[in-house]
């Protein structure tokens, strides 16, 4: 097996699944699902104030979420 056949089929380093955040009214962050895989080198792009530094503070939990989850290989952060 090639090494990008091994990294497609390992599990992802970091999966988010539904994540919302909202700042008072703002709805910052709208049903965000992604993964990143280890090894791979991934951006994130957009325009000002369309939530990119909101999404990579809610990954280092540096902000909660609203709703959705977010986990990092075996360990889960889940908000209902």
């Amino acid at each position: 097996m090639s090494d990008v056949a091994a990294k497609a089929s390992a599990a992802p380093m970091i999966t988010v699944e539904m994540v919302n955040k909202y700042f008072g009214s703002a709805h910052v962050l709208r049903d965000v699902c992604t993964h990143f895989n280890a090894g791979e080198v991934t951006v994130i792009v957009g325009a000002s104030g369309s939530g990119k530094s909101t999404l990579l503070r809610t990954l280092n939990r540096l902000e909660s979420t609203t709703a959705g989850a977010s986990s990092w290989m075996a360990s889960k952060s889940a908000t209902t």
